[in-house]
């Protein structure tokens, strides 16, 4: 019994001292120095963008990194960064600018003025070696790079690869030791540029260094000096982007004595504009970002991107035999969602203007997705854009969104479109729907469900009480995603009532059940057939009271009343599920050309419409009365072609058709199609022209086909 009662104690007192144990601590670490000290009399007239600086991907993440060996990368559990090691840096390199005094203005992102020079640069480590037990030093190496805004051309360089042995604990240590390190190379980042400055400001030109990697994109009109300084880019076996996914799953054949060229893509490939790649001028050979390029050894310009071809980017390019030239990527992509105001996508037309210099990129439009068609990805310079309304300008106060691209990411913008008329009623970045729910394995799911409670009170016009507003929402996802199956289900709910304060009942605001499902099969990589169905109705009776009771005459479809209602003051409108509107499809999307002068896509298929009433009564004002809706069905080919031409440097036209032709009455075909032509004139003017055409058998006044045309002198030029 003695020996059971200690170990009894010795339990209880070994399960106190582990009530009492601290939990593991996790030290965060920062790096910081003191504010540099203004030593310029003057600051040098010039405006400086320093940009976010790049890191290799070892060192991106918040875990602060050690190595002991050469070949081995390791990572502390408990050591972590307060945030990006290259957000860090950036942001003390812009506050020892400041201080210092060098610049009239030192700034992060692009201004409505450009700035005159261009500070970017690469962390090329940022990390503890450690040697042995008693031996560690703190290592930071980086390259900068200042480059002149106008043409692009690198006018300056400072690198370094320093290291300092640290002692005592070594978390704080090294992080102080690196500090010390950056405060240092700052201080003569800012001496070594004060020479530059000084050496402009009397008129000199100091020596001018080709860039070398990362090879910037630039404009493809910049003309004959911009084709010599855009700098070069050149096979690099450490290159990161030689591990590539998309090189590594690319299977392109490059024969002996070739080499090839890669772009990566910032989003489906093919999705993305045409490569192209020239020779003394000469087009030698077409692909897709995303996927190499296989060309003879020598020197090319690549070029692609969106816009007319005097608006596309290009790069210079060198190929060896039996090597691929890897481009790192300095330009953006957008992808914009168009979709109306109940989320759901649709082929919504908008303009495309560049906030910096008024330049415009020409039309676009969404994609109906739930008819398996796939988004155009602009391909652009980064920087601020502007979203506009088809046929508005970049004056616009109403009916815009701006959107800022950032090098070498793909920006998800989603634009709230109405149908009819085409204004805008919201937009913004959002995130990936596959970035939120749950993932299990091919199979991801996402559900959001929220809602609302209002109570306001009311003592207006002999009114006095409540109101009281409650609303109710479900959005929810599933997808299955296995090349070459893709499978989409969507279901939203959104259920709203409102009672006020002169009334005693619960009238729907909103009321709206909608579900589909869409499969495709990706046979290849320009065909994908698909199937869909879908279906929307009202869960919720609808009503219609009158403030006195009045007399009504219900109508058939036709017109002929039916019924008589006296003294009515309350009138069902609407039972749940009326109106059930059920559309199905069966057809594919073909993307026919992807070259640097045509993009054309066509979607080609059967569909199917059901509506029906269930009961459904509407309210004609006009002839107070109660009109029956009908059923109907209709069944026909339907198709959608969607194309690009670059027709000359100068010349882009857009075009957009779509339209679906019953089976049994032809006749009642129904019809968009939208073109726009853009002539740029020069850099900060152009002129347009557009056609759009509707026909639609089923407008109950005026005729059924209408022409619209518009011509449009548009320019915007800085004064000062």
């Amino acid at each position: 019994m003695r020996a059971a009662s200690r170990v009894a104690v010795g339990a209880l007192a070994l399960l106190g001292l582990v009530a009492c144990a601290q939990p593991a601590l996790r030290h965060y670490y920062t790096l910081t120095y003191p504010a540099a000290k203004a030593s310029f009399e003057k600051p040098y007239p010039y405006t400086v963008r320093v940009k976010d600086l790049r890191i290799r991907p070892t060192y991106s993440g918040d875990q602060v990194v050690f190595r002991q060996d050469v070949h081995e990368i390791q990572y502390y559990k408990d050591r972590r960064w307060t945030e990006r090691p290259q957000q860090m840096v950036s942001d003390l390199i812009r506050k020892h600018l400041r201080g210092s005094g060098l610049a009239q203005q030192v700034t992060e992102r692009l201004r409505e003025r450009p700035p005159d020079f261009v500070l970017e640069g690469e962390i090329e480590a940022i990390e503890e070696l450690a040697c042995d037990e008693d031996s560690s030093f703190a290592h930071l190496a980086m390259e900068l790079r200042l480059v002149r805004f106008s043409d692009d051309v690198v006018v300056w360089r400072h690198s370094f690869d320093e290291r300092r042995k640290v002692t005592g604990s070594k978390g704080r240590s090294i992080v102080r030791a690196m500090s010390g390190l950056l405060e240092e190379q700052m201080n003569l980042v800012v001496e070594r540029l004060a020479r530059q400055f000084e050496a402009l400001s009397r008129g000199e030109t100091p020596p001018v260094e080709q860039r070398a990697s990362p090879t910037p994109a630039v404009k493809a009109g910049a003309g004959p000096a911009a084709a010599v300084q855009t700098g070069l880019a050149v096979p690099n076996p450490k290159s990161a982007l030689n591990q590539h996914p998309q090189l590594l799953a690319d299977d392109t054949p490059m024969s002996a004595g070739k080499g090839a060229i890669f772009l990566p893509a910032l989003s489906d490939s093919d999705a993305e504009p045409a490569v192209a790649v020239y020779r003394d001028g000469e087009l030698v050979g077409e692909g897709q970002a995303g996927r190499r390029v296989v060309v003879e050894p020598g020197l090319y310009r690549v070029r692609f991107g969106s816009g007319a071809r005097a608006q596309q980017l290009s790069v210079e390019v060198s190929v060896e035999e039996g090597r691929v030239t890897a481009v790192e990527p300095s330009w953006a992509a957008l992808a914009v969602r168009v979709v109306d105001d109940r989320f759901i996508p649709f082929r919504g037309a908008y303009e495309l203007i560049s906030a910096g210099d008024r330049e415009e990129f020409g039309i676009g439009f969404g994609a109906d997705e739930e008819q398996g068609e796939q988004l155009r990805i602009w391909v652009l310079e980064p920087g601020l854009y502007k979203v506009i309304q088809s046929g508005g300008t970049y004056r616009d106060r109403t009916n815009f969104a701006t959107v800022f691209l950032e090098p070498g990411k793909l920006t998800r913008f989603v634009l709230v479109q109405d149908k009819e008329s085409g204004d805008f009623r919201g937009a913004g970045v959002l995130a990936e729907e596959d970035e939120v729910g749950r993932v299990a394995g091919d199979w991801s799911s996402q559900a959001v469900v929220g809602g609302d409670f209002k109570l306001s009170n009311t003592d207006e016009a002999g009114v006095d009480g409540w109101n009281i507003d409650l609303g109710f929402y479900l959005d929810a996802m599933v997808r299955y995603l296995d090349e070459p199956h893709f499978f989409l289900t969507r279901l939203e709910l959104e259920e709203g009532v409102l009672r006020t304060a002169s009334s005693d009942r619960f009238e729907p605001t909103v009321d709206r059940l909608y579900l589909h499902s869409i499969y495709i099969y990706q046979l290849s990589r320009w065909f994908g057939p698909y199937a869909r169905a879908g279906l929307e109705t009202k869960i919720l009776p609808r009503f219609k009271s009158f403030d006195a009771p009045t007399t009504l005459d219900v109508v058939d479809e036709a017109g002929n009343t039916v019924e008589t209602l006296e003294d009515a003051d309350l009138v069902k409108l609407g039972s749940p599920f009326s109106p059930l509107q059920v559309k199905e499809g069966l057809g594919g999307n073909l993307r026919l050309l992807r070259t640097l002068a045509f993009d054309l896509d066509v979607r080609v298929g059967v569909g199917a419409r059901q509506y029906w009433a269930n009961g459904e009564r509407v309210y004609e004002p006009e002839g107070n009365r109660i009109k029956r809706v009908s059923d109907y069905q209709l069944e026909g080919f339907e198709g959608a072609v969607v194309g690009i031409a670059r027709i000359s440097r100068w010349v882009i036209l857009g075009t957009e058709l779509d339209g679906l032709v019953p089976f049994r009455q032809p006749e009642n075909t129904v019809l968009t199609w939208r073109n726009q032509i853009s002539l740029r004139l020069v850099s900060f003017a152009s002129l347009n022209y557009q056609l759009n055409v509707t026909r639609d058998p089923n407008r109950r006044a005026g005729q059924m086909t209408v022409w619209e045309q518009l011509f449009q002198l548009r320019f915007s030029y800085g004064l000062l």
